[in-house]
């Protein structure tokens, strides 16, 4: 085992005030080489390619995971104030002209659209898709589209009486049962059964966090010489 202990002096600010600057855009990797004692680093392009031996690949910044939320009722705002400090990308979408309050956190974007299921069609797979409109037929067209695609996760509000009748209406369109078993509604954690929209805004997020969570699994560190899985 080799273990490395690095210290940072006066002269390293710069280097590291450039590092920071480059994780304010995103996520990042740099190359790693001991070079007269000292760790070098250079800013390089995410890459599953192993760097020489002697040299290793840090990651900087946290992955974002995109959002899709439909519907700006009082739900849909208590969600994106409970989501504004955690690492969500949101798109958040609405058909209405003031749908949106005034102030908005910034890694939200809002989206008015008079077509909001088709605002999935350029969703990333990795997705996250939350439906909570003001409409059940828009509801269920967002809900039927979103099912037709493989998203790790599709919540809709509402009871189970309003899955049942979801169901039966995707079923006679054709989709997946595989993909309807995968619908979550009601959201949230079933634990917490408060209905004021902060607790259910709080219940569904812990829910998004572990369901991301558990995509994520362990951390793989590329090396060039091993790989260590943490």
């Amino acid at each position: 085992m080799t273990v490395l202990v690095e210290t940072f002096a006066g002269e390293d600010r710069s280097a590291l005030r450039a590092l920071a600057l480059h994780e304010e855009e995103g996520r990042f990797e740099v190359e790693c080489r001991l070079e007269d004692g000292r760790v070098r680093r250079t800013v390089t392009a995410p890459s599953d390619v192993l760097f020489p031996a002697g040299s290793w690949r840090e990651s900087y910044g946290e992955a974002q995971t995109p959002l899709y939320l439909f519907g700006a009722g009082h739900v849909g705002r208590a969600i994106v104030l409970a989501l504004a400090p955690l690492p969500f990308d949101v798109r958040w979408i609405d058909n209405r002209d003031d749908a949106f309050p005034a102030h908005i956190p910034a890694n939200v974007t809002p989206v008015r659209s008079a077509d909001p299921a088709g605002e999935l069609d350029l969703a990333p797979a990795h997705a996250f898709v939350l439906i909570m409109t003001h409409e059940h037929p828009l509801d269920l067209a967002i809900t039927a589209a979103a099912l037709q695609r493989d998203f790790p996760y599709v919540g809709l509000i509402g009871s189970g009486t309003k899955r049942a009748r979801f169901e039966k209406r995707c079923r006679e369109i054709a989709i997946a049962d595989s993909r309807i078993r995968g619908l979550v509604c009601p959201i949230g954690l079933p634990e917490i059964t408060g209905k004021d929209p902060a607790v259910i805004a709080a219940s569904t997020v812990a829910q998004l966090l572990q369901v991301r969570d558990k995509l994520a699994g362990p951390v793989h560190i590329r090396h060039a010489d091993a790989d260590l899985t943490v």
